[in-house]
């Protein structure tokens, strides 16, 4: 008789992150903070404070977790096609209880037609709403010891999306951004109820990066003075640059447009990168310039992020933008506000063949963390304090995840190398290397493109990298204190 496999230990990339509070009653120092970790089929539970597991459970029989959401009644999990629900109030009582106790957390589990994306829930019901693989808003609910149920099935088009990002708007309408393999980001709405229910519209196809999107972020409604709120979308891709776009006009339902859905869609892409043409007869969309964009990371950008506001707060000018990407690393940014001439998307101003943005902003670069060992930082999650300072949570191909607060790593959790101190990364890759990377190219007839990149990168001690550029070029990087030097590589290095 063979005894049944038992899982002893383990190492697998970190999936996914939320954060998750309990205990708002009387400031913020007596909130207890929790990270909920995804790793392979099972949901962590790590206390911010001493990085102490307080609770693991499987969540599906034989799929990585790729998401987690967590609203103030119920915790919403998913990985590729499979989903799953947990009360809040279930997850509190067995953290209150101890592990001593034995408590369970019980999940309702389902599986949907298609790749799930991303997912948002109702607060105060039991329902919400799930952005699959083909560009689809489905709708799901569940009862307690009932099981969950999906629902009905809203999209204006199916193409593949690498990447999702859904809101739900105060008047009751779904607001989805979706990013395709071939860099474009469209912009929809759907009404799940009431007058036009099932109505979707396509509000914009937003075109400019140079590689396919693998990041997208909604932001919350920005308060910007004399009572006009901004909408923001930040998105990242191939191309690693970060990309801040104005889609504010997504407020209101707004007029049906020449032509309807049809001509936004007609603009978008089926193969190649970057603007779509437009026709000398002026037929089709202007396509619309982000409002800010800026590179930083030496590799591709999986997700890009703004910092959520604190509760009762309103906006400054600059907002808190994270990337986090390829490299291991997780840079922060300020995004800068200015020129406003009126909001709602693209002005009636056009410069050349693009519509001119709304407003201007400035992407500026603060800080780059370097927490992870090897390649990927997969999942990330942000909160914000009341007191104004800024939680960052990201997990790596490493199995690890790092804390950071106020631009200082805190604590490393799942894995047993704990630190309890704060003391900051010394490892710190700066976005000005980029630069360095027009060195030696030959001049005259025979020239090399000087718009060379790194295509390879491998440490061979513990400050020292060597690098393949696109062109084929070798250079070799030192690390010292606040700097970065390269050089090439001496040709007595290269075995024939």
């Amino acid at each position: 008789m063979t005894s049944p496999a038992i899982r002893r230990a383990v190492h697998c990339p970190i999936t996914a992150l939320a954060f998750f509070a309990r205990g708002k009653e009387g400031g913020d120092d007596e909130v207890e903070r929790y990270v909920l970790v995804g790793e392979d089929t099972q949901l962590k539970v790590y206390e911010v404070q001493s990085g102490r597991l307080r609770l693991e459970v499987q969540v599906f029989r034989g799929q990585a977790i790729h998401g987690i959401r967590v609203s103030a009644d119920n915790l919403l999990v998913w990985g590729a096609r499979c989903v799953a629900v947990a009360l809040i109030r279930s997850l509190e009582d067995v953290l209150a209880a101890g592990p001593s106790a034995g408590g369970v957390v019980r999940f309702e589990v389902g599986e949907a037609r298609d790749w799930i994306h991303d997912g948002v829930l109702d607060q105060g019901r039991d329902s919400g709403v799930l952005v699959t693989l083909h560009n689809e808003v489905v709708e799901i609910s569940w009862a307690e010891g009932r099981g969950l149920s999906f629902g009905d099935v809203l999209s204006p088009s199916r193409p593949m999306l690498y990447t999702a990002s859904v809101r739900l708007l105060a008047d009751g309408r779904v607001l989805v951004a979706g990013g395709t393999v071939f860099g474009e980001i469209l912009i929809w709405t759907c009404r799940r109820g009431g007058e036009g229910k099932g109505r979707c519209r396509v509000r914009h196809v937003l075109a400019g990066h140079d590689g396919s999107i693998f990041g997208v972020d909604i932001s919350d409604e920005i308060e910007v003075g004399a009572g006009r709120t901004l909408r923001l979308l930040a998105s990242c891709s191939d191309d690693r640059t970060v990309r801040v776009w104005d889609i504010s006009d997504t407020a209101s339902e707004g007029e049906e447009k020449e032509g309807g859905d049809e001509s936004l869609l007609h603009e978008a892409r089926e193969t190649g990168f970057g603007y779509n043409e437009i026709g000398s007869s002026g037929e089709g969309t202007v396509p619309e310039e982000p409002i800010a964009v800026a590179m930083g990371h030496m590799s591709r950008i999986w997700h890009a992020r703004f910092a959520p506001l604190p509760p009762g707060r309103p906006a400054s000018s600059t907002i808190p933008i994270y990337s986090f990407g390829e490299d291991s690393t997780a840079h922060s940014w300020d995004l800068e506000l200015r020129n406003f001439k009126g909001l709602g998307g693209t002005s009636s101003e056009v410069t050349g063949a693009r519509a001119s943005p709304a407003i201007s902003a400035t992407l500026t670069h603060q800080t780059t963390f370097s927490n992870h060992d090897g390649k990927h930082i997969w999942s990330s999650a942000i909160s914000s304090r009341d007191n104004g300072t800024i939680l960052v949570a990201t997990g790596g191909a490493d199995g690890k995840v790092a804390l950071i607060e106020e631009g200082q790593p805190v604590l490393d959790v799942g894995r047993s190398d704990i630190r309890d101190g704060g003391a900051p990364f010394s490892t710190m890759v700066d976005h000005e290397t980029l630069a360095l990377l027009d060195a030696p190219v030959k001049e005259g007839k025979n020239a090399k493109n000087r718009n060379d990149h790194l295509r390879r990168y491998v440490f061979i001690g513990e400050d020292t990298l060597l690098s393949a550029t696109q062109s084929g070029k070798l250079l070799i990087g030192s690390f010292g204190r606040g700097s970065y030097v390269v050089g090439g590589v001496d040709r007595r290095w290269i075995s024939r």
